[in-house]
């Protein structure tokens, strides 16, 4: 979506239309899972996460300030809901579902990139799912998660070398 369509879509949800809310949802739906579920860990968890995510957007959107950090501050909101969502049912910090045994599918890759992060630390786990699978800069995470640019870089750093071990564990 360009940025002036995406800018033109928040007016008009702000301004009450519900196919341009739900339109721009629909762009940012597998972002919001992909950061709900690196903190809740289960799919379950993470729908619900998005969905009272999705709540708390449309009733707050009239107070954004600035369309053109939407996706951040719907970012943020998922982030908040997550960390809610972890306090309140005192999810575990392990990743404790098995993969199933079976054939090969196509969501094998992914399960197996899913658990790769959930044997990183939090604070790194987080930099990284916003660096390498959403494509946010070191200077938009840091504005994110309310840390320093200098900080991101170093979780990056440090997460990398964290999912590197870990890849040659398993190996």
């Amino acid at each position: 979506m360009e940025i002036k369509e995406e800018l033109q879509l928040i007016e008009y949800a702000k301004a009450g239309d519900g196919d341009a809310f739900e339109t721009l949802l629909k762009a940012y739906l597998p972002m919001m899972y992909k950061v709900a579920f690196s903190y809740v860990k289960s799919d379950e968890d993470a729908a619900d996460v998005v969905q009272e995510s999705i709540l708390s957007c449309y009733e707050s959107l009239s107070q954004l300030r600035k369309p053109q950090y939407f996706k951040t501050w719907l970012i943020r909101i998922v982030i908040n809901k997550s960390k809610d969502m972890f306090r309140q049912r005192g999810l575990s910090s392990e990743f404790e579902q098995e993969p199933e045994q079976g054939e090969f599918d196509s969501g094998y890759q992914e399960a197996e990139w899913k658990e790769l992060l959930m044997g990183l630390d939090e604070k790194y786990r987080e930099v990284i799912l916003l660096h390498y699978l959403e494509g946010y800069s070191a200077s938009e995470i840091g504005k994110l998660l309310r840390i320093s640019r200098n900080t991101v870089l170093t979780r990056l750093s440090r997460g990398k070398k964290q999912l590197r071990n870990i890849v040659e564990f398993c190996l």
